[in-house]
């Protein structure tokens, strides 16, 4: 399965809108490349799933993911095409649908979708720095962000992760694609 930022939209909106037929009230917090695509780089390679924090009652929240599990049957797609899996990278810090951390995509009757800003979503990449799957996004999500030295990226990431020290391997990108040493 090949999500591209078109298709990434479009099954959004049709889970927002099924879901608020049936009743659900829930945020849908999209994260990752999924995101990415949507918001900041429609011509981003295309993503296999769409990472999202489900923000709901535990009725509203199974009744989202029974109309993601019928979407993934029609279309034959895996059942996890939708999925948590990158709420461990989120930072303690993260706001709710009203929050600058979050821009709206779409809002149908009680469901709204959301993407994570690209500050977070900046943060969240280096957090991660899980090579080929996040390196090429921070390339794209530096230009958007402002970000233009190593000490810039440092301070969007503390904003974030106050607590936590860049990854060995985030270091490593980030002095190689700034070309600057980590004092800059």
């Amino acid at each position: 399965m090949i999500l591209d930022a078109r298709l990434v939209a479009d099954v959004l909106a049709e889970l927002a809108t099924r879901a608020a037929d049936a009743g659900v009230e829930a945020t849908v917090h999209v994260v990752g490349g999924a995101a990415i695509a949507i918001a900041y780089d429609a011509d981003r390679d295309a993503t296999r799933d769409v990472d999202a924090w489900l923000n709901a009652d535990e009725r509203s929240k199974q009744g989202l993911l029974a109309v993601a599990e019928q979407i993934a049957v029609e279309r034959g797609w895996p059942s996890d095409w939708l999925n948590e899996q990158a709420v461990v990278f989120f930072p303690d810090s993260v706001g709710g649908k009203g929050s600058p951390d979050w821009r709206g995509v779409c809002e149908v009757g009680g469901v709204a979708v959301v993407v994570a800003g690209e500050r977070i979503l900046f943060a969240m990449k280096l957090h991660a720095a899980r090579g080929r799957r996040d390196f090429p996004d921070l390339a794209v999500l530096a230009s958007v962000v402002g970000v233009s030295s190593v000490a810039d990226a440092e301070a969007v990431f503390d904003e974030y992760y106050p607590r936590d020290s860049l990854k060995p391997a985030a270091r490593r990108w980030l002095t190689s694609f700034f070309g600057r040493t980590p004092m800059d």
